[in-house]
C-alpha cells in the first residue's frame, strides 16, 4: 500500500466571478467548471483507502459558484467514508 500523504489539497472547482490581479487562473487552460462528480468520488476514495487525514478543498477557483444543493453532494460523499476529517488545530 502507498504511503499517505499528511493531506489533499484539490480545487472542486476552476470558476470564479472574481477578476484578482494576483491570481493566474485565467491564464489557465483548464475548464472553468466545477470537477466532475466521477472523479471527485474517486478522488476522496482514494484518499479515505489512504487515510488521508486532512482535506483542504482550495485552488484557484471560488468554491461559492458552486450551487449550495450541488455542493452539498461534494461534501455528502466526504462524509460517506469511515474516517471523519479532523480538524487541523
Amino acid at each position: 500500500m502507498a504511503k499517505a500523504p499528511a493531506d489533499d489539497h484539490f480545487e472542486i472547482t476552476a470558476a470564479c466571478d472574481a477578476r484578482c490581479i494576483h491570481c493566474p487562473r485565467l491564464e489557465m487552460d483548464r475548464p472553468m467548471k466545477a470537477m466532475e462528480m466521477a472523479l471527485f468520488r474517486n478522488m476522496i476514495d482514494q484518499a479515505a483507502d489512504l487515510r488521508v487525514p486532512f482535506l483542504c478543498p482550495n485552488g484557484y477557483g471560488e468554491i461559492c459558484t458552486i450551487p449550495v444543493a450541488a455542493l452539498e453532494t461534494y461534501f455528502d460523499h466526504i462524509a460517506t467514508k469511515r474516517q471523519p476529517l479532523r480538524d487541523p488545530d
